[in-house]
């Protein structure tokens, strides 16, 4: 099992896939091996072959079932059913579609490509959709892409993950049937309604409909914040803890049942379990987690019989297969990493004697042993948790079959349990607020660095040895320098910069040390902004709480679109701008203001003065270790040709104008800076065509490397003192198949 989850691992790390000709040579040759030799004697092999072709095999049918790229931006005429509640704002809403026909539309095409899902969006809509909705639309497709930044939600990944083909928005609705779904989805409408229709408070309500149908629409940014900073936004969200729940109801009525019955067997107690779990899943939505949930608990159950018993270790292994069997890609997924490493954790303490004493060791223990899983996931983690999780997994334990209950109840007009659960709901989310009060219980920790994660690994294999065979205060003590940071050697890196993958905007973060320059903030969209998933995952993974200098160059939506959500999260010291705006301090960007950071210096070489916006845009210029940063904003060629007169020294990187438009980036400019690498910041199949295929040309006749992030990603720059100045990319840093 081992080397078969290691075949299914390998399988989905490729970049690129093994040809399917290939595979096929592979299993040829292990059927003839299987035929000549002893099958003892390349069991091993053979099962971690086995996997490798299996998930090799299965990602290859991934991308065959996708949007071809050549299709892009076209429209379809598509006829299907709404899977899954919509996700809905007051100007979009974002669904699921099955498709069960799909046609072009006002285009031929030879092959129409095996396209089974859809996500859609569509804007200023006026019929709310529900879940079963019948439609018949002309939709505007493209194939699936993702933003790519470091520490962020691959999203390609995600859709991909959860059998998306391509996504799109809505041109038109040509048909709508609603409430066609089959009864199990009308079961979710209905109890959806009763939540909203009972006299709830928003985060009460909220909370029942994601314990009930795995909506988490309701809960607003500050019932996330109270989740998080609690460690219990896995009891909000459906997971394994909540099937766990319903099979051990599901247990303990089978198990009744099968004493009423006079039988003292396996079967009924399992049964129900399972029973109870899978209606639990179905009712629930079928998340991808409560999925993975589902596999676990059926394998560890259906493995316990005394006819087919194994140890449980073996299960651990024989569900961690499973899962990978059923969606390989799920070794991307950061659930599945907690879940299988905390029963996995559970697994080894599961002999101590069972007592408050043991469970508040053992909630500490989870606490240790899952601290590297929090660092490289969240960069933080909650102190109040443990105690928290002692006090919440039984409540809830008990609330969410009580939820059904209540929703039985209802169904003849009884209300019976209602002040009951208010009143547990009341005490859950009274207690996270007076924990929020507690700033120092939830800690934001400093990335994992190589030597911090050898240093958390000691302690945890200290603290696997017997008890007394280790004192614990000496492991508390390596972990001391995890918790407050590990000093870094003096490293040659005088600065370093990203420019950040934010689709069709731009936004650039400067690091000399502490010192953090942010040069925008991404695009803003009616829903929202990219900052949000682009570059703030990065900022906390980095532990980076304040911004010493923001700079907005423009008054434009795709370079300050992400200010708002900046300044909610993050603290700034000094904010530049070639316009007024409503945040304070601020200064204007004039031409020659400058000031240094360690061996760094910034001067403006032009801002605030123009025609126009795009023209007023500051320019910001950074050297430092002989590596030159031009940041030009949007200006234009005629105000880009003036800036190259004036600075004709040549620049290491050059920031494309206004994303690579036509009008950018001009010969002249070209011509007395000698850019050895041109960066476009624009978006994937944006509707403006930048980069223009005219500047790309010219980049390359100058000799300059030209990167695109919508095509590589984020863009890392370093000037070091001693290797001079370099670049990577994420798509070098991280090669995928799906890329």
């Amino acid at each position: 099992m081992i080397l078969l989850a290691a075949g299914l691992a390998l399988a989905v790390l490729q970049a690129p896939l093994i040809p399917i000709h290939d595979c096929i040579m592979i299993a040829l040759g292990m059927l003839i091996l299987r035929v000549w030799r002893s099958v003892s004697l390349f069991a091993p092999a053979n099962c971690f072959l086995l996997g490798l072709i299996y998930a090799t095999l299965w990602a290859h049918w991934q991308t065959v079932q996708q949007l071809p790229s050549e299709m892009a931006g076209t429209d379809w005429q598509v006829e299907g059913s709404v899977i899954g509640v919509p996700d809905r704002t007051s100007q979009r809403q974002r669904f699921n579609l099955q498709v069960d026909r799909l046609q072009p539309h006002g285009w031929d095409v030879a092959s129409i490509p095996p396209i089974g899902r859809l996500r859609l969006s569509w804007y200023h809509y006026d019929k709310p959709l529900m879940e079963g909705d019948q439609l018949q639309l002309i939709v505007r497709l493209k194939p699936l892409h993702s933003l790519f930044n470091p520490a962020a939600v691959d999203y390609k990944r995600w859709l991909m993950s959860r059998g998306i083909d391509a996504t799109g928005y809505v041109r038109s609705m040509q048909q709508h049937v609603p409430d066609a779904g089959s009864g199990l989805v009308r079961l979710r409408g209905w109890i959806s309604r009763q939540w909203q229709g009972a006299q709830l408070t928003p985060a009460n309500s909220a909370l029942f409909a994601a314990l009930t149908t795995g909506s988490k629409q309701g809960f607003n940014d500050r019932d996330w914040a109270l989740l998080r900073h609690s460690g219990t936004v896995h009891l909000a969200v459906i997971s394994g803890l909540h099937i766990g729940f319903m099979a051990m109801v599901g247990w303990w009525l089978g198990r009744l049942i099968s004493l009423l019955c006079y039988g003292r067997g396996f079967l009924l107690p399992c049964l129900g379990a399972l029973t109870l779990a899978l209606v639990y899943l179905l009712v629930s939505g079928s998340g991808l987690p409560a999925q993975r949930a589902f596999i676990m608990l059926s394998v560890l159950l259906l493995s316990s019989g005394r006819s087919a018993y194994m140890g449980h270790w073996d299960r651990w292994w024989l569900a961690l297969v499973a899962v990978l069997l059923f969606n390989p890609l799920a070794l991307f997924e950061v659930g599945f990493w907690l879940s299988f490493a905390a029963v996995g954790w559970l697994v080894y303490l599961a002999g101590q004697p069972r007592n408050w004493i043991t469970l508040l060791r053992l909630q500490f223990g989870l606490l240790i042993g899952m601290l590297p899983l929090y660092l490289q996931f969240f960069s933080s983690i909650s102190l109040a948790a443990p105690f928290i999780n002692l006090l919440a997994i039984p409540l809830f334990a008990l609330l969410v079959p009580l939820l059904f209950l209540h929703l039985l109840f209802t169904a003849f007009d009884l209300a019976l349990l209602l002040p009951v659960l208010v009143a547990m709901a009341d005490l859950f989310w009274w207690v996270l607020s007076e924990l929020q009060a507690q700033e120092w219980l939830y800690q934001t920790l400093p990335a994992l660095t190589p030597v911090s994660a050898v240093m958390l690994l000691v302690v945890l294999f200290l603290l696997l040895m017997p008890s007394g065979a280790f004192p614990l205060w000496l492991a508390c003590l390596i972990l001391l320098p995890v918790i407050v940071g590990v000093p870094s050697r003096q490293s040659d890196l005088v600065y370093e910069a990203w420019v950040f993958d934010v689709g069709q905007g731009l936004s650039v973060l400067i690091r000399v040390g502490d010192y953090h320059l942010l040069y925008d903030t991404g695009p803003g969209y009616p829903g929202g902004s990219s900052f949000a998933y682009s570059v703030q995952p990065f900022l906390e993974a980095q532990g980076i709480e304040t911004i010493d200098d923001l700079v907005i160059s423009h008054d434009d939506k795709d370079h300050n679109g992400g200010a708002e959500h900046l300044y909610r999260y993050f603290k700034i010291d000094r904010l530049h701008s070639s316009y007024p705006t409503r945040y304070e301090p601020q200064r204007r960007c004039r031409k020659g203001r400058s000031w240094r950071a360690g061996a760094v210096q910034f001067r403006f070489l032009h801002g605030s003065d123009g025609l126009s916006d795009n023209d007023r845009s500051c320019v910001l210029l950074i050297e430092g270790a002989g590596c030159r940063l031009m940041l030009p904003g949007d200006v234009s060629g005629v105000v880009e040709a003036e800036l190259a007169r004036e600075n004709p020294q040549p620049v290491t990187w050059l920031l494309a104008a206004h994303h690579g438009s036509r009008s950018s980036t001009t010969p002249l400019a070209m011509r007395q800076w000698l850019p050895e690498t041109v960066i476009f910041s624009s978006g994937f199949g944006n509707p403006f065509g930048h980069p223009h295929p005219e500047v790309v040309e010219r980049v390359e006749k100058f000799g300059a490397v030209a990167l695109n992030t919508a095509e590589v990603g984020a863009v890392r720059l370093m000037a070091n003192s001693r290797q001079g100045c370099s670049y990577e990319t994420m798509q070098q840093r991280e090669k995928r198949f799906w890329r």
